[in-house]
């Protein structure tokens, strides 16, 4: 397991709920979606495994391939998003 990547992943979640309590939002209005474009498998399965659940990713046939992976293992989100 690579982890700097899991720990990268709770560093910025801490970030993003210290921000919300500065500004008085709730953080669960607020969703990361990692963006697995260029990464490989191995390392979607690492930040998933340490709490990431959605994902985005804009090559339609990278998709299929992760998505495999990742919905196995019950992911809420693999999203495609379009190159603009």
């Amino acid at each position: 397991m690579k982890d700097y990547q899991a720990d990268n992943l709770k560093l910025l979640k801490n970030d993003i709920f210290e921000v919300c309590k500065r500004v008085g939002r709730d953080v669960n209005e607020i969703k990361l979606i990692a963006v697995s474009k260029t990464f490989p498998v191995e390392d979607i399965l690492t930040v998933f495994n340490a709490g990431q659940i959605d994902f985005g990713e804009n090559k339609p046939q990278e998709m299929k391939e992760k998505q495999c992976f990742v919905s196995t293992r019950r992911s809420k989100t693999l999203r495609n998003f379009p190159e603009n």
